[in-house]
């Protein structure tokens, strides 16, 4: 029985009515302490070396945009290079998603006699759920789910939804789970876009009245309302995105509603912009909302030749920020008619999941072979696609700002930002630089950040480069991490024309603690363009492929690293209680803010050292400033498979520091594949 479920059924307000926004509260474990015993174990440190980092200089462009070699006293300007920028405040976490080719693909159903399209991807309690606009006899919404990535390719579709009543389809499935435990399935059907509700994923489903309605008087041609898209905000609000196309009742727009009912009984509109700004149409978008970077996102396949997913920011007011490319390999999967990010039931995107580490995940229709009188772009397979995914540490250095994006010269180098929107990789503005009468690969440009890094963290430094002319230029390009532990340095080097752009990517995993990095470029042969350069991670990640990653143990309890099977790498941490009691096990403390209402989740994989098991629990606390508040999640593992752990808080105050814990019980737990987020 579906019980009060009927209460949805309520008619809807107009577009404009109001609503009070609600607020989620996400609770903690009943723990009040943490703790905080010394320990003896031993890492390792050291650094790969690199080119010595120091210095200071200034430029002096010419007016034809060519850069001149420095000469101390000529230029009213000379002297240090600008100040580095003062330390990040909490605004500086929310940076954008940077991500390179994809890294692995795989089927989610082979589609072989009839078509799918506008797939929705869902991750939660411990299954994948996948939905999608299923050619049955017209458009049903088809429904299937797996523990595993791989196992939803063989598991059939059944039939989630079908048209009834006034509708002719049912297409452009976006489902979230309501706090009440229901799945809201928002759909759309020939007249406009409604809601049904069910106790299960895959229903059955009671279907709800019309959100909103595709008025008269509409253009012939046009589309109406419909391929609705929602998600759940940062301030526990649902947020709902559908296509608004009715001329010319009004102009054609992607319109936004907000509500605290995941049903929509009630709304308020928050926005609506031209389709434009995110694609040439808008058609099947998928709107999803990122926890970390506070940002909603739109996934899209432009059309553009199909050579590429897109996805589009905005922030909490729905003001654009900027876009993201993933490019797509044509080879294993042409995407076409809805994208779908990974999410956690309440829409969120997920990059940690079974199968899934530090990545995004998308699942798409595809183009396929001519069968009947079906559109050939949706009778592909549906797929998944994997691009490796980080946000960044710091804003990045777009050099669309004063100040050369705070990059200073070294002694005798040149160091400059140059506007020409038909050149830059991104937005109109870069930076050029050349080492001047600095040798060569000792001048160049670089900037100090202050910024705690952690041993075992995963970073990654990303940044563009091309020649200013056809004689080409050379270089490094390098990451510094600086101060606390011995200076380490990750370099690459480069040699460009200027026909176009080169992506420079450099994985950093420091082995020591630091305070500081520095991004540098050594000029050597040639003028240097660099643009989109950024350095990303998580709050803290590792695969203890260096030694424990700085986990130590609880006073009597045992830590240690073994190079076997692992999830990532060929490394894992084991811990047990030893001699101490049930409660022993390993932690790890990462000095970051933690905000009040910022939330963040905890992943990591446990499995058992042996056939007797292992138990014990996996907890994130936020110490410090104020009370300590914690979140945990019990496990109890085999020796056979690695189990997935997913743990939210979202602190209540600010706190200093984020303390990572495994609480062992019986038997020694093998640990991998920690993530902060």
């Amino acid at each position: 029985m579906l019980g009060d479920m009927t209460s949805f059924l309520t008619p809807r307000l107009s577009l404009f009515s109001a609503v009070v926004a609600t607020l989620a509260v996400f609770g903690g474990c009943d723990a009040s302490t943490a703790d905080d015993t010394e320990s003896g174990e031993f890492g390792k440190t050291g650094g790969d070396g690199g080119v010595n980092a120091t210095g200071d200089g200034a430029s002096d462009p010419n007016g034809d945009g060519s850069l001149i070699d420095y000469t101390p006293g000529e230029d009213p300007d000379a002297g240090p290079p600008t100040p580095p920028p003062a330390p990040p405040n909490v605004s500086a976490l929310k940076g954008n998603f940077i991500s390179g080719a994809e890294t692995a693909v795989g089927t989610i159903d082979a589609n072989a006699s009839t078509y799918l399209y506008a797939p929705k991807i869902i991750y939660d309690g411990g299954l994948y759920h996948f939905w999608a606009c299923w050619g049955v006899s017209g458009d049903y919404i088809g429904y299937k789910s797996s523990p595993t990535l791989a196992g939803l390719a063989g598991t059939p579709l059944t039939a989630a939804l079908t048209p009834s009543g006034n509708e002719v389809h049912t297409c452009d499935p976006s489902v979230v789970r309501g706090d009440n435990g229901y799945w809201y399935l928002h759909y759309t059907h020939a007249h406009g876009t409604r809601v049904a509700v069910a106790v299960n994923p895959g229903g059955p489903y009671l279907k709800g009245a019309d959100i909103v309605a595709t008025p008269a008087g509409v253009a012939a041609g046009q589309y109406g309302r419909g391929q609705s898209t929602v998600t759940r905000g940062g301030d526990g609000n649902y947020y709902l995105a559908f296509t608004n196309l009715i001329a010319p009742v009004e102009p054609n727009s992607v319109v936004v509603l907000r509500s605290a009912d995941p049903a929509f009984a009630s709304f308020t509109e928050v926005t609506r912009f031209d389709s434009a700004l995110i694609d040439k149409g808008a058609y099947t978008t998928d709107l999803t909302y990122d926890p970390v970077t506070h940002h909603f996102l739109f996934t899209e396949g432009r059309p553009d030749g199909y050579t590429a997913e897109w996805i589009s920011r905005f922030d909490d007011s729905f003001k654009f920020v900027d876009q993201m490319r993933l490019p797509i390999n044509v080879a294993t999967g042409l995407p076409s008619e809805g994208q779908s990010l990974l999410t956690d039931g309440m829409g969120r995107v997920l990059t940690e999941a079974p199968g899934v580490h530090n990545s995004l995940l998308i699942a798409s229709s595809t183009w396929g072979a001519a069968r009947g009188s079906y559109p050939t772009h949706v009778t592909g397979p549906s797929i998944w696609k994997m691009y490796p995914a980080f946000r960044n540490l710091t804003q990045s250095f777009d050099f669309e700002g004063p100040s050369n994006g705070g990059f200073g010269p070294w002694p005798g180098s040149n160091v400059t930002t140059y506007t020409n929107a038909a050149i830059a990789f991104q937005g109109t503005s870069f930076l050029a630089t050349n080492a001047g009468t600095a040798a060569a690969n000792t001048g160049g440009a670089f900037r100090d950040t202050t910024w705690p890094i952690f041993a075992g963290s995963s970073y990654r430094a990303v940044m563009y480069v091309r020649a200013q002319d056809a004689t080409g230029a050379t270089g490094n390009a390098c990451v510094w991490m600086m101060g606390g532990a011995a200076t380490e340095s990750k370099c690459a080097n480069y040699t460009v024309t200027n026909a176009g752009w080169k992506m420079i990517d450099l994985p950093v995993n420091p082995q020591g603690d630091h305070t500081s990095f520095r991004v540098q470029i050594y000029a050597g042969t040639g003028t240097t363009f660099v643009d989109a350069a950024s350095l990303a991670s998580s709050v803290f990640s590792t695969g203890f492929e260096q030694d424990h990653a700085g986990f130590v143990p609880v006073a009597g309890s045992n830590v240690t690293s073994y190079k076997t099977s692992a999830v990532e790498g060929d490394s894992l941490l084991a811990t047990n209680s030893g001699t101490a009691a049930s409660g022993g096990g390993a932690y790890r403390d990462i000095e970051s803010v933690a905000m009040a209402g910022v939330p963040h989740t905890l992943t990591l994989y446990v499995r058992a050292q042996d056939a007797t098991g292992a138990t014990g629990q996996a907890c994130v606390w936020a110490l410090g400033i104020s009370k300590n508040e914690s979140a945990c999640a019990p496990y109890t593992a085999t020796q056979s498979e690695w189990q997935f752990l997913s743990v939210p808080i979202t602190p209540t105050t600010e706190h200093s520091t984020y303390r990572i814990q495994i609480y062992t019980g019986t038997g020694t737990t093998f640990v991998d594949a920690v993530s902060l987020r």
